[in-house]
């Protein structure tokens, strides 16, 4: 093999043994509550400020696709906070290299992925009330936390595409 040159990798395809092809018909459909606990990932979360919430999985792909977020503004904003972690002190120098018109796309996208992500308390975008919590009253880091711990299929999907 020449210097520059790679292997390239052999992949075998083998057909699927009679034994282990199941006719249709004789599966069971898959109920609600099993395809939510497979899908959805509820689960409580605390926030850095230290409220609990209860969560799910929201998708970045079906937000995009349903005009709730521009795929160009998805897709540089994710490259830049995807990998934050935890840490307030990362997410502060992040957004200090932020251009303001990228913060307030990134707060916009953060709004509405809690909105669709929090399960309880209930969030609302009308000002609140004994019983929900309005959106605007959440802390940015609170709100950042909750884009990472329930975002899936972030905007590095979209790349090729710009």
């Amino acid at each position: 093999m020449n210097k520059g040159q790679s292997k390239k990798a052999v992949v075998k395809s083998e057909p699927i043994p009679d034994s282990e092809i199941q006719n249709v018909e004789e599966l069971e459909i898959t109920t609600a509550s099993s395809w939510k606990k497979d899908n959805l990932n509820i689960r409580k979360i605390k926030l850095p400020s230290g409220a609990v919430f209860k969560v799910k999985t929201v998708s970045l792909i079906n937000m995009a696709t349903q005009g709730f977020i521009p795929l160009p503004l998805l897709t540089k904003i994710t490259e830049k906070f995807g990998n934050i972690g935890k840490s307030k002190k990362a997410a502060e120098k992040v957004a200090a290299k932020l251009k303001d018109d990228d913060l307030k796309g990134m707060d916009s996208i953060m709004r509405k992925m809690a909105l669709l992500a929090v399960i309880e308390p209930n969030l609302t975008e009308d000002g609140g009330s004994d019983e929900s919590i309005d959106i605007n009253d959440i802390d940015f880091y609170d709100l950042l936390f909750v884009f990472q711990e329930c975002v899936r299929g972030g905007g590095q999907a979209f790349a090729g595409f710009f």
